[in-house]
């Protein structure tokens, strides 16, 4: 009886110790509630590759002991019970020695957690989690007895419409060698002042502009094919130095984009299957042709000619060159209206000059180069019937190889180039270019490296390799790449601008499109949309091709009008995505993008059908 007396004492006192013991750590733990915390941002996004996860704390006096660690664990959950584990944020008290992300004395204190992570598309459902664990000195062995630390729910669901973009890069596939006789021609085409419409029928007889001349020189040689290859295109656009400067910069990128369109839809017309972006040099010669103006002067019999030259040669910047040639003309009786002042000595030749010379500075030169020597492309497939390229020349091999439309047929005519010619880098590339169709990164990056090796004047290599390291996730490569590519005369903007959006820079990726030109697409309206600019995204997205209108789009105008608060417009187009794909009913069910719009009957109709 005496020793099961000892058992009750010895039980009852360790009992005691225990709850002695664990008094501090449970008022520590009893002050850590869900309701402390809140998601910041409250509603997850995919910007660019990654989604940012966070949150605010508030630890209330008391919260942390002095010897006393929390570590606070976020853990993203998904899918089929898998997990992200997200670095940890530790607090300490005062007296505890571990490395901490903050210090929290008894007077409590607010922090903020965030981190990045890399978005994959199985977390567009994920659940924010946050898992405190404590420690404290001393206490080790009776924490599991004593904790009572919540397990919280912080958010649920990510916006992730910004992974939607399309990521099919603008390869650079060159379709002839350069090594035959090379055929050139140049045509210029004529603007109207002030402005960068293209007007094919435009003729000035002073100055002797003929547009319709030139165009039909122009189309004559380029609709003779017989035995020529196209090997690329340059494009130089100007504008006259008799407005601001600002204005004339203006004029030329436009005219430049202008120019662009008419060159490639006219090679279209005309069956040059090999037509693309690759092929085109295009760069702005000048934003206003000074050096114009300065050469016909000197080439002109003005008698007071040294007067202009003098102006044109001075240091003074263009907006102040321009203003002393125009006051020997202008009274200055309205903008943008020109009054002959009489007075002034050189009035008459600056007339001269505005009617005869500036005209002709209004202008964008196209110079076409083609090789000689080439069978059509008839010829090219007859003669290379069950493969065999024995027959044909470097260009004709390579011409096969970029228009035939069956993969393997490309790879197979690419490395008969490559055994053939194997100091040539232009088999390399384009086998580089066919492995970055078939996703094959890492395996183009080598032919593109060898072809690197064998040459590095050509923009096609570096463009490609800015495509292969992009997809590898090696942005700031990528970047120089496309800057060396453009450098050499590639129009990169459309890969500068998935690169930009990768990146999560909208503003950069709306830039990039529209120096490619590419402002009625899918990316554009989403780089709009993604940097709240909800009116421009509508207008990008009417202005594509109907075809190219899919299901996805659709859903990008209805999150668009979601996000635009309007309401119809939502129901619309989601209706009519739906209509294309029906699995875009169950996605919008989820998508976070429509979480106001939920309990609206009109979107429960939608989903419910």
């Amino acid at each position: 009886m005496k020793f099961f007396n000892n058992k009750i004492l010895f039980g009852t006192l360790a009992a005691s110790l225990l709850v002695t013991a664990c008094d501090p750590i449970k008022k520590m733990s009893k002050k850590i509630k869900c309701e402390n915390f809140k998601p910041a941002p409250e509603v997850m996004e995919v910007r660019g590759d990654s989604f940012e996860v966070g949150f605010t704390c508030k630890m209330p006096p008391g919260s942390v002991y002095k010897k006393g660690v929390i570590k606070f664990e976020p853990v993203l959950m998904y899918g089929n019970n898998e997990e992200k584990v997200l670095q940890t944020y530790v607090v300490r008290g005062p007296s505890a020695k571990e490395n901490a992300d903050i210090t929290i004395d008894d007077k409590g204190a607010t922090f903020t957690y965030k981190t990045k992570v890399l978005y994959e598309p199985i977390m567009r459902n994920c659940t924010l989690v946050v898992i405190p664990n404590l420690k404290v000195k001393n206490y080790e062995d009776v924490l599991d007895k004593c904790l009572e630390l919540p397990k919280c729910t912080l958010t649920w669901g990510i916006k992730y419409i910004a992974d939607s973009f399309n990521t099919e890069e603008e390869v650079s596939i060159p379709t002839a060698t350069n090594h035959g006789p090379e055929m050139k021609r140049k045509a210029t085409i004529y603007y109207i002042v002030d402005t960068w419409d293209f007007k094919p029928k435009f003729i000035l007889g002073g100055p002797k502009i003929s547009n319709p001349s030139e165009l039909k020189q122009f189309v004559s040689y380029l609709a003779d094919k017989t035995s020529f290859a196209l090997t690329g295109l340059t494009l130089n656009s100007s504008a006259s130095p008799d407005g601001t400067y600002k204005r004339n910069t203006l004029l030329a990128r436009n005219r430049d984009i202008t120019i662009y369109n008419f060159v490639r839809k006219e090679l279209k017309r005309l069956g040059y299957a090999e037509v693309s972006d690759s092929l085109f040099s295009t760069r702005i010669k000048t934003t206003e042709e000074m050096d114009g103006l300065k050469e016909a002067l000197e080439a002109s019999t003005l008698k007071d000619k040294q007067f202009f030259l003098d102006i044109i040669n001075s240091s003074d910047m263009p907006d102040v060159k321009e203003r002393k040639m125009r006051e020997e003309f202008d009274r200055g009786k309205g903008p943008g209206v020109t009054y002959p002042n009489k007075n002034k000595q050189h009035w008459t030749s600056y007339r001269y000059i505005l009617d005869n010379i500036m005209p002709r500075l209004r202008r964008s030169e196209v110079t076409v180069t083609g090789e000689k020597g080439v069978r059509s492309w008839a010829e090219i497939k007859d003669k290379s019937e069950n493969q065999n390229f024995d027959s044909l020349n470097s260009s004709e091999v390579l011409r096969y190889g970029y228009q035939i439309e069956d993969m393997k047929q490309k790879e197979k005519a690419y490395r008969f180039y490559i055994n053939k010619w194997p100091d040539d880098w232009a088999g390399y590339n384009n086998l580089g270019a066919i492995l970055i169709m078939q996703r094959k990164y890492a395996d183009a990056k080598q032919q593109l490296d060898k072809a690197l090796s064998l040459s590095k004047e050509h923009g096609e290599v570096y463009n490609n390799l800015g495509i292969c390291n992009r997809n590898m996730r090696q942005y700031d490569k990528a970047e120089e790449n496309y800057r060396q590519a453009k450098a050499r005369g590639i129009n990169t903007g459309q890969n500068m601008g998935i690169l930009s959006m990768v990146r999560g820079n909208y503003t950069e990726a709306i830039s990039n499109f529209k120096t490619a030109d590419k402002t009625c697409q899918y990316n554009m309206a989403l780089s709009y949309t993604m940097n709240g600019e909800y009116d421009n995204a509508q207008k990008s997205v009417d202005c594509m091709e109907p075809k190219s209108k899919t299901a996805p789009t659709y859903y990008l105008k209805a999150v668009i009008a979601a996000r635009a608060n309007k309401l119809d417009e939502l129901t619309t187009n989601l209706a009519k995505a739906i209509s294309i794909d029906s699995k875009m009913r169950a996605k919008a069910s989820e998508d976070k993008e429509f979480e106001a719009y939920r309990s609206r009957p009109e979107f429960q109709k939608l989903m419910n059908k």
